[in-house]
């Protein structure tokens, strides 16, 4: 037997707001996860924020597979940088 799979409206969205709650971002098609630091520290005139990419175990709990410490204000600046390639109309 065939079983369909209905989605309530909203819940994609609560998602989102609770993953920004727990300062994650998904990745849209694996079961792996960016965690966010609490903070950003600030040395001299660097910032680091430390960045957790993290995936599901055996147990379908959270580990992680490395950390990453980067520059929060260059993130910023790629991610403004990036062509935005529209595929909505295709």
């Amino acid at each position: 037997m065939i079983k369909k799979i209905v989605r309530f409206p909203g819940q994609s969205a609560a998602r989102r707001r609770m993953d920004r709650h727990e300062r994650r971002v998904r990745c849209e098609v694996s079961p792996r996860w960016i965690q966010f630091s609490h903070q950003i520290d600030r040395h001299s005139d660097q910032d680091y924020l430390r960045l957790d990419v993290m995936t599901l175990d055996a147990n379908e709990k959270g580990r992680k597979l490395c950390e990453l410490i980067i520059d929060p204000r260059e993130l910023e600046k790629l991610l403004a940088s990036l062509p935005v390639k529209d595929w909505r109309n295709r």
